[in-house]
């Protein structure tokens, strides 16, 4: 409890920290640099959202995407949007919907850019490993949603594994996180297959 409590209060300060230089560059039209600065703040917020709750877990996704469809055939692309019926990826100024109920297989590739203090950790797709993979079955499709920015998405696991280990997830959350490797899709019972791979947040 003590523990859930003193990492709370560090994300609350790292988003209090960063409020001040949001409101700085919002005033001056400074757009990139607001962006990614309110960007942090939204990714600060959602980690936060899962540890108070302990009701998800806050993943790191690669915004690459190589998606196989039902008919076998592939799509490549910026992941964009996702919900519950249908994802979007765009190629240079062109976008593709594609209904999540076509969809066989999602892989996640590129470079991750992994929440750290107050900036981003960039770990290269060279530097990527799966030595530390898990593999997660039965999540409902509503089990995963993307957060604002694409680079962070909320896995809801509770109630999908046991209880010890749900809890030990939430518990080491601050100090490692978990980049989504592989999506499988089972349409007939409406789940899904996640692999995904932990690293340390300190590295």
């Amino acid at each position: 409890m003590l523990r859930d409590l003193s990492s709370g209060i560090k994300l609350i300060n790292k988003l209090l920290q960063i409020l001040p230089l949001i409101l700085i560059f919002s005033l001056f039209e400074v757009d990139i640099f607001s962006k990614f600065i309110l960007n942090r703040s939204q990714i600060i917020a959602h980690e936060l959202t899962c540890l108070i709750t302990r009701d998800c877990l806050a993943v790191s996704i690669a915004e690459s995407v190589d998606i196989e469809l039902n008919s076998e055939i592939s799509n490549q692309g910026k992941l964009e949007k996702w919900n519950l019926k249908r994802l979007t990826i765009s190629r240079g100024r062109n976008s593709t919907v594609i209904p999540v109920d076509q969809i066989k297989k999602i892989e996640f590739k590129g470079d991750i850019w992994i929440p750290h203090g107050n900036s981003y950790v960039k770990i290269t797709e060279e530097q990527r490993t799966t030595e530390n993979q898990k593999t997660w079955s039965g999540i409902p499709l509503m089990g995963f949603s993307l957060a604002q920015g694409s680079k962070i998405a909320l896995l809801q696991l509770k109630g999908v594994l046991e209880e010890k280990d749900w809890q030990y997830l939430v518990n080491n959350s601050q100090d490692s996180i978990y980049i989504i490797d592989e999506i499988e899709f089972d349409q007939l019972k409406g789940t899904m297959t996640v692999k995904a791979s932990m690293i340390n947040r300190k590295r």
